[in-house]
């Protein structure tokens, strides 16, 4: 160990004292005491950079000097912590034990403090000080108890979990120029207390609710119905996602009420169901998220305007029965498009596919029946079954020589459809590709279609009197006229 300590062998024999300052910053990444630890008035305990203290059931530190928890610092007890000194936490501290606060001291949370135990503000001799500051997060899940004469103060966030608890909060001593929150508590995924969220009324009628989050890393999965703002999601008319957030979580948003809500630039992953059916009317993704997960907007029937500035794949049905978008922009950078991305999105009349995008998912538009302008670029290569199926207004499309494959029934019942001009080779083609159905399993060929290939592509010659493309009508055209 990277401290210097010493061992009183006189009032406390089995207390190990530290005397001086001692940075917690040298040891490894989580420290358990073996041993009881007397800060003496003058010492000092700093736990940073990510390091944890922990204190086990039935070891105590006894703090007449000061103790420090910053930069990412995390002290957990589940102990006791007697305080006759400071205690600072611009970190994390969780309380399951006891924190005993005495002797006109003070304890000034600037961070995360969340207590599942008991936090004596004073005891009947003596008086305490406990501030929480602004930009604190207190999450109160046990008992905190003030003494007559001892003050207690928010000007952050706390949280009751348990308000009808006997002695939670002090009826005297108490002052608040803060926010108490409805209800609150953690979602990280690789460690809990990465993000913290909180639920506050959003107007005077105390109806609506706005939920704030706060922290960064990535976000927790939750299982259907299981985040735990879920119960209040109908309420919920905001959202604040600040930068340092990562990924949204499964499920994080399902069937929430707001309309809109920005995402950060921090941002590179969007979950599976993460706001399914919720009632967002624009979204716009950051150019860092990579990709978008399966579902994740599924059934926003209000959103009408997607920006997808980022994002390499976007999951199977990802925006399926959005049927109120009309404008869709996909980013350059997205490399896959899984099934019934955008399906039945009635109300979508043009998309662009772009260049870096392989393939085409199977029934990606099928039944976007107000489609009408398709524009694949040049770099595609290959178009799923389905894809447009049913895109009844479709009349005309435009296949890039990228496009090497074309799967089956992929514009089947497209029946106002005119012309596809290839401007390449003759891909190779699925069964009835081209077709309207005109009972279970009996296809014919789209009435009035032509399919137009360039006259320097001989190879075409080879194919138009072969299965299965000989069902169709061809043009050949010069692309220099």
């Amino acid at each position: 160990l990277y401290m210097v300590i010493e061992e009183l062998d006189n009032n406390l024999p089995t207390y190990v004292a530290i005397s001086y300052y001692v940075p917690l910053t040298h040891l490894s990444s989580q420290l358990t005491l073996s041993s009881h630890v007397y800060i003496v008035a003058d010492g000092e305990l700093l736990i940073e950079d990510g390091h944890e203290l922990i204190i086990p059931d039935g070891m105590t530190i006894l703090n007449e000097g000061t103790i420090t928890i910053e930069n990412g610092g995390i002290l957990t007890n589940n102990g006791t912590i007697t305080n006759y000194g400071t205690i600072t936490n611009n970190g994390t501290l969780t309380n399951n034990g006891a924190l005993n606060n005495y002797s006109e001291h003070t304890i000034n949370n600037a961070g995360i403090l969340h207590n599942i135990g008991i936090l004596n503000n004073g005891s009947d001799s003596d008086n305490g000080a406990f501030n929480n500051q602004a930009g604190a997060f207190l999450v109160n899940d046990g008992t905190i108890r003030n003494s007559s004469g001892s003050t207690m103060s928010n000007a952050g966030v706390i949280v009751k979990m348990n308000p009808d608890t006997d002695g939670e909060f002090p009826d005297s001593g108490y002052t608040n120029t803060g926010t108490e929150a409805v209800v609150g508590g953690f979602c990280g995924k690789e460690n809990n207390y990465d993000i913290y969220w909180y639920l506050e009324y959003a107007d005077e009628l105390q109806a609506d609710l706005s939920l704030q989050l706060n922290g960064s890393g990535q976000m927790k999965d939750f299982r259907s119905q299981g985040s735990p703002w879920h119960t209040r999601c109908d309420d919920i008319k905001a959202v604040s996602l600040p930068d340092g957030i990562e990924s949204i979580g499964d499920y994080a948003f399902q069937h929430c009420g707001f309309t809109s809500i920005t995402l950060p630039d921090t941002l590179t992953g969007i979950g599976d169901y993460a706001f399914v059916s919720c009632y967002l009317e624009s979204i716009t993704i950051p150019a860092a998220v990579e990709s978008i997960g399966e579902y994740a907007f599924n059934g926003c029937g209000s959103l009408t305007t997607l920006t997808i500035n980022g994002s390499e794949s976007i999951g199977d049905y990802a925006f399926m029965s959005c049927n109120s978008l009309t404008s869709v922009a996909l980013s350059d950078s997205l490399t896959s498009m899984g099934i019934y991305a955008f399906a039945y999105c009635t109300g979508l009349s043009s998309i662009t596919i772009p260049e870096n995008v392989e393939r085409i998912g199977g029934s990606a538009f099928a039944f976007c029946s107000a489609l009408e302008t398709v524009n694949i670029s040049q770099g595609v290569s290959e178009i799923g079954d389905y894809v447009f199926c049913s895109c009844t207004h479709l009349t005309s499309i435009q296949i890039p020589s990228s496009v090497t494959s074309i799967d089956d029934l992929a514009f089947v019942n497209c029946e106002s459809l005119e012309s596809v001009t290839f401007f390449g080779a003759p891909p190779t083609l699925g069964s009835y590709v081209f077709t309207t159905e005109v009972s279970s399993e009996s296809f014919e060929p789209i009435p009035g279609l032509t399919i137009y290939y360039p006259e320097e592509r001989t190879e075409w010659t080879d194919v138009i009197d072969s299965a299965p493309w000989n069902v169709y009508e061809f043009q050949v055209y010069s692309p220099y006229v």
